[in-house]
């Protein structure tokens, strides 16, 4: 059957926040407002970004000067090694934006990553968004991540799942396994989800081992007893 293992960016694959970094960077606490009305359900993922990133005066250039001081969780070059050589695809889900995604990558080296996230060009003096994945009116914020896992579901590969905010709920919830903290740590406390309280991505790659090990020793076509999601 085997494992994938789906990951958040913001706060999970860094530990900074990187969209909030970059708009209380250049809008002060204007972002504020409407990430409140977000999180309470009042506003879309579109219609949030759309409204904060009006704000934004900074072009791409100055955008990646400032990237060049988030950095990645250590062990997230590890966990993608193991990966790897287990054969196991690691896909990165994002509420964020491509291009700042890229390139924090890039800037260490890595670029090989598959990355689902919004987009974001920089266009004739604005910042022009799309949102390909954009869930409709009336959905739980970052639902469409939940697609990406039912698609590997859909192919036999159990997925585990890593983040730590209000988008990853949906993405959780379908998970096979799932590794929390932040505010998605406290969603599934609320729901009585079973989920791996996690700090560092270091927690993630020993809990997803102890699941591929017992797969690779169980071999193909033999289930436990008990271990069905």
């Amino acid at each position: 059957m085997g494992w994938a293992l789906v990951l958040d960016f913001d706060g999970t694959v860094t530990p900074t926040d990187v969209g909030p970094l970059i708009l209380s960077h250049f809008t002060g606490d204007r972002w504020i407002p409407p990430n409140e009305a977000w999180e309470s359900g009042e506003l879309t993922t579109p219609e949030r970004a759309e409204r904060q990133w009006a704000m934004m005066t900074a072009d791409e250039a100055a955008i990646h000067a400032l990237l060049e001081r988030v950095q990645l969780d250590p062990h997230f070059p590890v966990l993608m090694d193991y990966c790897r050589r287990h054969g196991v695809p690691l896909w990165i889900v994002s509420d964020g934006f491509d291009f700042y995604i890229e390139r924090i990558l890039a800037n260490h080296g890595l670029t090989e990553v598959p990355i689902l996230a919004n987009r974001a060009r920089w266009s004739h003096g604005r910042w022009r968004l799309e949102f390909p994945y954009a869930d409709g009116h009336g959905r739980l914020a970052g639902s469409w991540k939940a697609d990406v896992v039912r698609q590997f579901q859909a192919k036999g590969v159990r997925v585990a799942y890593a983040g730590d905010g209000l988008s990853d709920r949906s993405a959780a919830e379908a998970a096979d396994r799932r590794f929390a903290k932040g505010k998605l740590a406290d969603h599934c406390r609320k729901q009585g989800m079973p989920f791996e309280p996690f700090e560092s991505l270091g927690q993630v790659h020993a809990g997803l081992r102890v699941l591929v090990e017992m797969e690779e020793e169980r071999g193909p076509g033999r289930e436990t007893e008990g271990e069905k999601p």
